[in-house]
């Protein structure tokens, strides 16, 4: 049986990092917002969550994109979206169906500076 040098592997290692770096990015599609981009959103909105199915870390990936609610596909569509990492009733966080029309308001993620979540009118 061949075994590889123990420098061999460790010299593998450092491309395959960067590739599933780079492959697991943060970047949005670009027709979505960012994070870091202008909120579309202002004051109280109407809204429908579509979850984020990408699979790169948290709070990056795994929240919700938020799209409007005169969008006739809100589940697929991907233009005019903000990216929130969590949707709140209160103090619960809550998972909606991406057919469910939602109202409240963003706010600052206390978790996660830089990401906003979004909370429900009650």
């Amino acid at each position: 049986m061949h075994r590889f040098p123990a420098r061999t592997v460790f010299a593998l290692l450092g491309p395959l990092m960067t590739a599933l770096t780079v492959a697991c990015s943060s970047t949005a599609p670009p027709s979505e917002a960012t994070a870091s981009d202008e909120s579309a959103l202002t004051g109280l909105e109407h809204v429908y969550a579509r979850p984020d199915e990408r699979l790169c870390p948290s709070p990056a990936c795994g929240g919700y994109w938020l799209v409007d609610f005169s969008s006739h596909n809100a589940c697929h569509d991907q233009q005019s979206s903000t990216y929130v990492t969590g949707i709140y009733a209160g103090n619960q966080e809550v998972s909606p169906k991406c057919s469910e029309l939602l109202t409240g308001t963003l706010a600052p993620d206390p978790r996660h500076p830089g990401f906003e979540i979004f909370l429900l009118e009650l």
